[in-house]
């Protein structure tokens, strides 16, 4: 279980960091980032062939990243720029989201805008697509 503590007034549980990630893949990131599940990804990145058939496909995205593993995301327009997201991003970004002041660290209400900053944030250091 990873339990992190972003700033004095939230922690974040493996609950809450699932529910950025699924909120971010089916709502927030959609319109620049375009997750490669493929099989011809390195299996240390994440096995996308032991997903389960009736788990969402962002939900084991999340099992990947808390396991230690890489997403892989293409760029929804550039076909040469990709992207490689782990936990220590996801960390990254729900620190930057606070620290920047768009976010409070209220996981009651986290939406797309903010899962995608946090995404922005944990790949790029600041927010590049709006």
């Amino acid at each position: 279980m990873h339990t992190i503590l972003v700033s004095e007034k939230y922690y974040f549980s493996d609950e809450d960091m699932e529910n950025i990630v699924v909120t971010a893949l089916e709502d927030g990131i959609g319109y620049w980032a375009c997750l490669d599940n493929s099989d011809v990804e390195p299996r240390d990145w994440g096995d996308w062939t032991k997903k389960p058939k009736d788990m969402p496909t962002s939900v084991y995205a999340w099992k990947i990243i808390q396991s230690g593993g890489t997403l892989h995301f293409l760029d929804a327009e550039d076909e040469t720029a990709e992207y490689y997201f782990s936990l220590v991003n996801l960390y990254t970004g729900i620190s930057m989201a606070i620290g920047s002041g768009m976010w409070d660290g209220d996981i009651d209400i986290l939406d797309s805008s903010v899962a995608d900053a946090i995404f922005q944030y944990g790949l790029f250091g600041k927010l590049v697509y709006s």
